[in-house]
């Protein structure tokens, strides 16, 4: 509303002579040229678009921070022989023989999660280590070839610098999301024993924890590549031909996003596979207790490489190519670029999607608590039904304040409106959430389906 009313002055928009609510609207003679003074409005929205980002990047964050914390806050730990013989004590006082038996096995019980959890985690940073190592080397020569090829010049770093940052960005998200996946699973585990509310609560924790983080660290480090490229690109002043070096700059961060998250899904897939088809061998010959048969370890780690690192590179590399390729496409239309906030649309979506976010988290969770498994589907049903209805007007009014009336872009002679780009994210975001239903969908465990990998593809009764 803030940018709104700074544009206007009795219902007239004109960003070049408008000098603010209530101003006398008149033309007055400036010795600067237009485009300079287009820059200086144009450097008014990017610092307030600049701050929301940060703000919101650093809510989410601090959020999931929060739930780190929360999980964290589980103590695993071997229990020790002192802590044992006290525990002991304490029970033969009572005399309370049976309990004892009961609190030994339980304490075993412990010991042995704590033991598989360490196993676990040790051999799955051993192998997220050993892919980097890899993965910094093809990083170095991929990078060369983009400075070679791709950079106007040789005293030019740009896409270079921006494809470093965007795969060391996505690095570092793997690397925390890795993290909080491991430490959480035993600590699920524990939890569930006690209830199985518990047990959601904790799972649910983690999951908002890595969601959150890799996102807002994303959001957080695109705009800031963005504004200090744009800060250097434009010092001369703006024209398209520098926005389109801006914006294939730009291009560099996705690619180091994607190149990192072929290596994660791909990587961790096989790693994956080849655990589960080892696991099925060694079992015939072996124990399935993890403590004897090494195969059922590697299985977990396997489950844990495959599916969180190449899952949040995933996410992070289709953030940021969705990004980017919108951005790169903005170029094409002089009227986007002469409006204020019409270049940053795809980063406010994602802004105003953790905004939504936070508020879905607080209504899916009041709306039912997880003690039964009825009530845990119905939660993660909640969820995103609360998400898409909370981000379906917030991207009507996006589309509208962000976005100029009508829009044209070179070498097309249609004329593109905002209730056209509206109409396209809502098909996408509605879209998305009913093949996310139909694909994850419990409901019809009577309905003949076709089993696909773990997916259901629904048939219809004849």
């Amino acid at each position: 509303l803030f940018f709104f009313f700074f544009q206007a002055e009795d219902g007239i928009r004109d960003p070049l002579w408008s000098r603010g609510l209530g101003d006398v609207y008149k033309r007055q003679v400036s010795t600067q040229s237009t485009w300079d003074q287009y820059l200086e409005l144009v450097m008014i929205s990017e610092f307030w678009i600049l701050m929301l980002t940060v703000l919101t990047c650093l809510c989410g964050g601090i959020f999931a921070l929060y739930q780190y914390i929360q999980v964290r806050s589980i103590r695993m730990a071997k229990t020790s022989k002192s802590e044992k013989k006290k525990i002991e004590e304490d029970i033969e006082e009572k005399g309370e023989r049976k309990d004892l038996s009961e609190v030994t096995i339980a304490l075993e019980e412990n010991d042995k999660l704590v033991e598989v959890g360490e196993n676990i985690y040790s051999c799955a940073i051993v192998y997220i280590l050993e892919e980097y190592l890899f993965l910094f080397g093809f990083l170095m020569f991929f990078g060369l070839l983009i400075y070679f090829l791709a950079e106007k010049s040789l005293s030019s770093f740009w896409m270079t610098g921006a494809y470093l940052v965007g795969a060391i960005t996505c690095m570092i998200g793997d690397f925390c999301g890795l993290h909080i996946s491991l430490i959480s699973n035993i600590r699920t585990v524990k939890m569930t024993t006690k209830s199985m509310e518990s047990g959601f609560k904790t799972a649910m924790s983690a999951g908002w924890a890595i969601g959150f983080s890799i996102v807002s660290f994303g959001v957080l480090s695109l705009i800031l590549v963005i504004v200090s490229f744009r800060t250097a690109f434009f010092k001369k002043g703006i024209s398209i031909e520098r926005y389109g070096d801006l914006t294939m700059a730009i291009a560099g961060f996705a690619l180091g996003a994607s190149v990192v998250s072929l290596f994660g899904r791909v990587g961790g897939g096989i790693f994956n596979k080849a655990a589960d088809v080892g696991v099925e061998l060694s079992s015939a010959k072996y124990s399935s207790d993890p403590l004897k048969n090494p195969g059922v370890i590697a299985d977990y780690v396997g489950d844990n490489v495959g599916d969180v690192v190449g899952g949040a590179s995933d996410m992070f590399a289709s953030f940021a190519e969705s990004v980017c390729a919108t951005m790169v496409l903005a170029i094409a239309s002089p009227e986007l670029l002469e409006s204020k906030t019409g270049f940053y649309l795809p980063i406010l979506i994602f802004v105003g999607g953790i905004i939504v976010s936070l508020l879905t988290v607080q209504v899916a969770s009041m709306v039912t608590h997880g003690d039964s498994e009825d009530k845990v589907e119905r939660i993660l049903k909640n969820q995103p039904f609360v998400c898409v209805v909370l981000m379906t007007p917030l991207l009507l009014a996006l589309c509208f304040f962000c976005l100029p009336p009508q829009m044209q872009f070179i070498g097309e002679s249609f004329v593109t409106t905002r209730s056209q780009v509206f109409a396209c994210g809502l098909f996408g975001l509605w879209g998305g959430y009913f093949i996310c239903l139909l694909y994850t969908s419990d409901a019809a465990d009577d309905t003949p389906c076709v089993d696909l990998g773990g997916r259901r593809i629904i048939k219809k009764k004849k």
